[in-house]
């Protein structure tokens, strides 16, 4: 909400008001990278926490996938250039 809000603040302009719907679409891209990272950490780690997460070994695949998810959901919720529209 608030992303829609502080681009859509000039509301009467087509542009302000579409860009700020983009805005809420490529936020919410980044929750679900967050959620599914946190989803395969969960599973295949068994723990969110730092001490948890940091004792495990993570291999592989499953490393990469986890990592692209969080790389996937910092860049959805600053609205970086990756994920720009």
């Amino acid at each position: 909400m608030c992303s829609f809000l502080l681009v859509g603040f000039w509301y009467q302009r087509a542009q302000a008001v579409k860009s700020a719907f983009k805005a809420i679409l490529v936020n919410r891209l980044g929750d679900l990278g967050f959620l599914a990272g946190a989803i395969l950490l969960i599973k295949y780690g068994g723990t969110l926490g730092f001490p948890g997460v940091s004792a495990i070994t993570l291999k592989g695949d499953f490393c990469c996938a986890v990592l692209v998810f969080f790389i996937l959901g910092v860049a959805g919720k600053s609205s970086q250039f990756g994920l720009h529209t």
